[in-house]
Formats: C-alpha cells, sequence, structure tokens
C-alpha cells in the first residue's frame, strides 16, 4: 500500500496545481459561493430611511419592525439629511414619525401619524407604507383594547401592563401558524434553510471534485502505459482498487477540514450524523466517478459527460429551484440522488451498495494484459 501512494504522490506532483485546485474546490468554492450570495444579498435591501421626531417606546417598535423586514436596509437619518439623499436616488424613500406619535396612538388618533416621501424611482414606497399603516393599526387596536381593560377594571391596570400582556398573547399565536419560506439564499432563510443550501452547494463541488479528479484511470489506460503493469506485483484490478481507496481517502479528508471550516465560519454544529454523512455521500462519488471512468477511453469525453451529469445534478439537488414539492411527490428522487441522504444526515444510502457491486464488477472485466 506504501508503494501505491508513493506512485501516486509521484505522478500527482507532476500536475500539482490543477490537482490541488479540484481537491480543495468543495471549500473553497463554496466559502466563495456563500460570501457571494451573502453580499449580493445585503446589496440586493432597498434603502430606506425612517425619521423619529420623537424617543417612545412606541416610535421605537415601529422603527424596530420596519428593520426585521428581510427586504429592506434601514438608516436612521434626520429629516434633513434623509431628504437629500432622497434627492440623489441614494434612498428609495423616507418616513418621517412625528412629533406626539404616542400621544396620538393614545387618543385614538390614525391620522397625520406618519409623512412618508418619495421619487419618480421609488418602487418599495407602497409596500413599506402598507407596513407601517399595518402596524400603526396594531397600536391602535391596543389603545382601544387598554381603553376597554381600563373601564371594565376600573384602572386597575396600566398601560404598560395591558400592552405587554397583549404582545404575549398575539406571540403564542403567531407560534401556531405555519409560515412559509422560499428555499432560496437571497431571501430571508433560516439558519436551518442557510445550512442546508450550505451543504447543497458544498455537495455538488465535491461531486465536480471528485469526478474530475477520477481522470487518472483513464490517462492511465493509454497504450504506452498499459505495458508497465505486467511489471508490477499488483494486477491492474488491484492498482485500480489500492489508488481509488486512496482517492476516497483523500476526499475524506476534505470532508472533515470542509466540516472544521464552516465550523469556525458559519456555526456549522459538528454531528456524528453529519460527519458520517458526508463520509458516505464521498464514498458513492468515488465508486460512481470510478465506474465511470472505466467506461471511457477519451478523457474529454469523460469531461463533457461529467459535465452534462453535473447539470443535470444541479438541477435536480435544489440548489438553483426549489425541489420539495417535487421530492414529496416522487420520492424515489430522493433514493436516486445522492445530495439528499446528505443534506438529511442519514446514516445509509442504497445507493453506496448498487455503486460498490458495480464497482466490484467492472473491475472484474477489465482485461489489458
Amino acid at each position: 500500500m506504501i508503494s501505491i501512494i508513493k506512485s501516486r504522490w509521484i505522478l500527482w506532483k507532476k500536475h500539482w496545481l490543477a490537482n490541488s485546485l479540484f481537491l480543495f474546490l468543495p471549500v473553497v468554492a463554496t466559502i466563495i459561493t456563500m460570501t457571494l450570495f451573502t453580499n449580493i444579498q445585503e446589496d440586493s435591501k432597498v434603502p430606506i430611511a425612517i425619521v423619529k421626531k420623537e424617543d417612545s417606546p412606541m416610535a421605537d417598535s415601529l422603527y424596530e419592525a420596519a428593520a426585521d423586514l428581510p427586504y429592506i436596509r434601514l438608516f436612521n437619518l434626520s429629516e434633513k439629511e434623509a431628504l437629500i439623499k432622497l434627492e440623489r436616488h441614494e434612498l428609495d424613500s423616507v418616513f418621517v414619525i412625528d412629533s406626539g406619535f404616542a400621544e396620538k396612538i393614545k387618543s385614538g388618533a390614525r391620522n397625520r401619524l406618519i409623512t412618508g416621501y418619495s421619487n419618480h424611482g421609488s418602487f418599495a414606497y407602497t409596500p413599506i407604507k402598507e407596513m407601517l399603516v399595518s402596524y400603526v393599526q396594531t397600536l391602535t387596536a391596543q389603545a382601544k383594547t387598554y381603553y376597554t381593560v381600563d373601564q371594565m377594571a376600573g384602572g386597575k391596570w396600566t398601560w404598560e401592563e395591558v400592552t405587554e400582556k397583549i404582545s404575549d398573547i398575539q406571540t403564542e399565536q403567531q407560534l401556531l401558524e405555519t409560515t412559509f419560506h422560499l428555499n432560496s439564499i437571497a431571501g430571508n432563510a433560516t439558519n436551518e434553510e442557510r445550512n442546508r443550501n450550505l451543504w447543497e452547494i458544498w455537495g455538488y463541488f465535491m461531486f465536480i471534485s471528485i469526478f474530475f479528479l477520477f481522470d487518472w484511470q483513464i490517462k492511465e489506460k493509454k497504450t504506452a502505459i498499459l505495458s508497465r503493469y505486467a511489471m508490477m506485483k499488483y494486477s491492474y484490478q488491484q492498482y485500480v482498487f489500492f489508488h481509488t481507496a486512496v482517492y476516497t481517502f483523500m476526499f475524506v479528508s476534505i470532508c472533515l477540514l470542509s466540516a472544521a471550516m464552516f465550523h469556525m465560519l458559519y456555526e456549522e454544529k459538528i454531528t456524528f450524523s453529519l460527519l458520517w454523512s458526508m463520509v458516505m455521500y464521498t464514498i458513492t462519488l468515488s465508486l460512481a466517478a470510478s465506474i465511470l471512468s472505466a467506461v471511457y477511453r477519451s478523457v474529454y469525453v469523460y469531461y463533457w459527460t461529467v459535465l452534462l451529469i453535473s447539470g443535470v445534478y444541479l438541477i435536480t439537488s435544489g440548489v438553483i429551484i426549489p425541489t420539495d414539492g417535487i421530492v414529496s411527490a416522487y420520492p424515489v428522487i430522493s433514493l436516486v440522488h445522492p445530495v439528499y441522504p446528505l443534506v438529511q444526515e442519514k446514516y445509509f444510502h442504497p445507493l453506496v451498495i448498487l455503486f460498490l457491486g458495480l464497482f466490484l464488477v467492472t473491475q472484474r472485466k477489465q482485461k489489458y494484459f
């Protein structure tokens, strides 16, 4: 086995740059992709300014409600500065919380609470305005509730106690509601969705890395090289088997490196189920790549085939378009696509047995001398 590793190291050094790039592609490309999408998400947010002319809990809560919107980038500016930026088209729209906002809410007033400004290029003005109006209506409803409770209880409850109780009830009701999220990195993805996207992207680049690095099996089937196998103490089948094991071990090492890097950068939890699913995913792809490369004699035809398969892989993996509905309707997809056990952190995938059987059959049928 040591001689196999030494011979592979000699061959590896001849093309060390290309081999190293493909070997570390899953880690580097995934980090770059996640960073790129994060920057796109931040740059795609609509710049909005909210001017607070009074400092009150109600005004602060309205500002925080706007800040929680995933598609806007909120600025807290003075009215003069905000309007100047609006004229320069540096802001999409400006909303001013007028003085006396809290007192008007408590008195039941609904008009002249917020002043909005926009320009001819504003496209988020209307939805933001509707959101703010909706939140103001919630505050006025709380005010009405307070006065009703106050009349019934004879002043036993304070404003803060009533509004806090209303907020608690609303929070409990929201926990019972079902929230639908787009399976998109550019959206306001939850941690679970972000982690799923992370492993889908990593799985795709690992696919590219494994299949392109397994071109050695085609390159070493050239006529000028085949005669050398007769001089070795290993048969050609043993040679392929041991080298496949060496490459698989290298890819498993990349799995561990990836898990460590993603833990540091994205606070991804490292669990046994995650590591095991990564190892099984790597073994599955290594066997598949060895089987595919054993069929081809032209490395260029092999590359084009890998690119075609990777395109199908990318479309059906859920990286570009959500596939949850398709997978639910056709569960067989999760059985034939290697990325789903990885994302779901399953311990076993039937493709491993299938590819292992095909790998053994393929090696037995290869006779070169």
